[in-house]
């Protein structure tokens, strides 16, 4: 999947963090600066060798289909089933897994397009979450899956996605550490299209 990353070599990243961290200790009205909490969780990130990406800007990239929906989706791991919303002149979309009225911010995430919905009507459609193959689990590693995110190329309809990112959210910014990015089989795709229709 193409979205724009943000990557950068880790002896640089290092050397970035310790400087905020240096001027938060100088400074304490820095302590509770959000941007200095953003960049700090962004550089530590990437001097773990982690690539990142912007979630508004991937999202944003990705741009709309000819329906007006956005052509990614972000839904939290453990969920099976991603409801898009996007009010008739809002700038405001929403990408809501909760089940129950259960309200969290992992589970109901909101993002600004930079653009007015100009379709003329409210939209509201539901997309198929891909699932993490055993082959990616076994490579990633034991997870969490409710504190992690998939990022993936919604078909807004019954058709399962093809190439998700595993996503990481780097405290309450608007940054993810990408974890894993794979291609699900026909199989896969078969198997979630039965278990997780819409």
């Amino acid at each position: 999947m193409d979205v724009p990353r943000l990557e950068m070599e880790r002896y640089a990243a290092r050397r970035k963090l310790e400087s905020y961290r240096q001027q938060r200790c100088k400074n304490t009205r820095l302590a509770a600066d959000k941007e200095y909490e953003a960049a700090m969780v962004a550089y530590e990130a990437l001097a773990q060798g982690w690539p990142i990406l912007s979630l508004t800007a991937a999202i944003r990239h990705g741009g709309l289909d000819q329906h007006w929906r956005p052509r990614l989706a972000i839904a939290r791991a453990d969920r099976k089933r991603v409801r898009f919303r996007w009010n008739q002149y809002s700038e405001t979309v929403y990408f809501d897994t909760r089940e129950h009225d259960v309200d969290s911010d992992s589970l109901h995430l909101k993002l600004d397009m930079g653009r007015l919905n100009r379709s003329g009507k409210s939209l509201d459609s539901t997309a198929i979450v891909p699932m993490i193959p055993a082959d990616v689990r076994e490579r990633i590693g034991r997870i969490d899956d409710s504190g992690r995110h998939l990022l993936f190329e919604a078909e807004w309809d019954p058709v399962p996605p093809k190439d998700p990112i595993l996503l990481r959210r780097l405290g309450s910014t608007d940054f993810f550490a990408i974890e894993a990015e794979w291609e699900l089989t026909p199989i896969e795709q078969a198997i979630i299209a039965l278990s997780r229709s819409v």
